[in-house]
């Protein structure tokens, strides 16, 4: 079946690329994406909820009944018999579309009031008109809980530090890799287990370090606030060949405004990181890492093939290159 992502705004590349990451994790092989404005639709078996339940930078997982002209999708609309109530939602994507979509809802709540009790409250199927620069006639499968990453922000955690990832930024680190249920994901700074907590609610095994004992601590702490059960350990990054022989994945965000205890140079601190991760990491999986500065993907590719680098605009004086490489 076709499935159609309503994908989050909030940057132009990275939701496909966590979208592509997370399908080739659940089914095993590469899928077929075709991009729409902020849409993308994929052909899949998969479980439209198992995708949702993981996905983070997403609105809304529909299946495609049709696509193609809005006369078409009238068309296809007129033989549909869901067997309950249903609700028409109509949502433009496309600059270029200039049909309102009030009226869209109506022409098709119309065509659906022949077959089908409407309910705008509760309705057994919500059917969904997606206005991207193709139209697409859909029912929504799963809506993306986007409320409980904010549940988790580190504000609200036991143990708090103020410099952390959001959650639905950590989830989508732990997406980036392709991790599979069952396989070891390293953070090797873990700072208060942002990360790590999201790798355990999608069925990773977390392995995490940090060079602070405090931080070790306090992120036990938090990993058991969410149930998430980790392998945690107090090291230097040079000291993880001690601790770790081989990992599935690595995904972090290594601190910016300090290093570990390599005198301050953050140029020493990535490049031995990168180093080490490229031993400890099993050949062709990914690492998925945040750098402050473009010139320091540079180190990683001594090691690694860089696979996709996107920038995301913290504020005017910081920008996060969302970095993924292929061991």
């Amino acid at each position: 079946m076709k499935l159609l992502f309503e994908l989050s705004g909030e940057h132009p590349d990275l939701p496909l690329l966590e979208l592509r990451s997370v399908v080739e994790a659940l089914s095993g092989g590469a899928p077929s994406v075709t991009r729409d404005s902020s849409l993308a639709v994929v052909e899949t078996q998969l479980d439209p909820s198992k995708i949702g339940e993981r996905i983070a930078l997403c609105h809304r997982v529909c299946e495609v009944l049709a696509s193609g002209s809005l006369g078409s999708l009238a068309d296809v609309a007129g033989g549909l018999d869901f067997g309950g109530s249903v609700a028409v939602r109509c949502r433009k994507v496309s600059r270029s579309r200039e049909e309102r979509c009030s009226e869209v809802e109506r022409r098709f709540g119309d065509i659906l009031a022949g077959s089908h009790p409407i309910d705008l409250v509760d309705p057994s199927r919500l059917v969904r008109i997606i206005l991207g620069e193709e139209s697409y006639l859909t029912v929504q499968r799963h809506e993306v809980d986007r409320r409980s990453f904010e549940k988790r922000k580190v504000a609200l955690r036991p143990f708090f530090y103020p410099i952390s990832l959001h959650p639905k930024f950590a989830r989508l680190l732990v997406n980036m890799t392709g991790v599979g249920r069952g396989e070891t994901l390293l953070d090797p700074f873990c700072g208060t287990g942002g990360v790590l907590i999201e790798a355990g609610l999608v069925g990773a095994v977390p392995v995490g370090s940090d060079l602070r004992e405090d931080m070790v601590d306090g992120c036990k702490v938090n990993l058991a606030r969410f149930d998430v059960e980790a392998s945690l350990f107090q090291a230097d990054v040079r000291e993880l060949r001690e601790h770790v022989q081989r990992v599935d994945a690595i995904a972090t965000d290594p601190p910016y405004g300090r290093s570990t205890t390599l005198g301050g140079d953050i140029s020493s601190l990535y490049s031995t990181s990168f180093e080490v991760f490229s031993d400890i990491l099993a050949k062709g999986r990914s690492l998925s890492i945040i750098v402050p500065r473009e010139e320091l993907i540079a180190l990683g590719k001594e090691h690694m093939d860089l696979e996709a680098s996107h920038p995301l605009r913290v504020h005017r004086s910081l920008t996060r290159h969302f970095c993924l490489f292929r061991n």
